[in-house]
């Protein structure tokens, strides 16, 4: 599904040369459920950003689902990115005058096909969220936010999701149940990918990857965590 060789990324902020990854090979199959692990300035995020196509690729190629998109234009990610990927981000990025189900269906207003707001709702209750689909997001938990947010990642029906420190900004309570949610949506076929720089969210994965100064360290199944220590 996902397949990364030799990518490299560098930066000039301020004229200062910085690589944020290094020849970077990796495969994610499909069904996977993949820790990206890291500390701060490691090259998670540059690395999640490249999965995403938000990043084009300096050096190197990526394989995704058999295509090469290297060489794609910002049209052509763009349209990659609303059918095959769904975004969960830390600080949620809902609209704030906007209900629930109205950000749940946002996705579906930039692709081809028509607006579903039946859709939305079955993917709403899919999250258990049926009952607050009317209200906005100052009326939510942030629990209650990640959740319509994961939603609005999955309502047009992506092979993969990709979740940047999903549990980032949630009580510990509530971030242990977005990373159930999350390993439902795996139990039930979908791809997830998630970045964080905490060991034991990473363990919620079956398979953590530790980036370090732009380069893979280590991989390593989840009943193998211990040795990451």
């Amino acid at each position: 599904m996902i397949e990364l060789s030799n990518v490299s990324k560098v930066y000039t902020p301020g004229g200062e040369q910085v690589v944020a990854l290094s020849n970077v090979s990796l495969k994610i199959d499909k069904g996977e459920f993949v820790a990206i692990l890291g500390p701060s300035g490691s090259g998670k995020s540059t690395l999640m950003n490249t999965l995403g196509l938000l990043d084009t690729i300096q050096k190197g190629s990526y394989k995704l689902n058999g295509t090469d998109v290297k060489n794609f234009s910002h049209d052509q990610l763009a349209k990659i990115r609303n059918k095959q990927i769904g975004f969960v981000f830390q600080a949620f990025h809902l609209l704030p005058r906007t209900t629930a189900i109205e950000n749940v269906e946002l996705p579906m207003l930039y692709s081809e096909g028509p607006s579903n707001k039946k859709r939305a709702m079955e993917i709403l209750k899919s999250v258990g969220l049926e009952e607050r689909a009317k209200h906005l997001p100052s009326e939510l938990s942030g629990g209650q936010k990640q959740r319509v947010a994961i939603a609005r990642a999955l309502v047009n029906d992506p092979d993969l999701i990709l979740a940047d420190e999903p549990t980032g900004s949630l009580d510990k309570g509530s971030g242990q149940g977005i990373l159930e949610l999350l390993r439902e949506l795996n139990e039930k076929g979908r791809t997830i990918v998630f970045i964080t720089h905490d060991q034991e969210i990473a363990r919620y994965a079956k398979r953590i990857i530790k980036i370090e100064d732009g380069k893979i360290k280590s991989e390593i199944k989840h009943n193998l965590i211990q040795e990451l220590a």
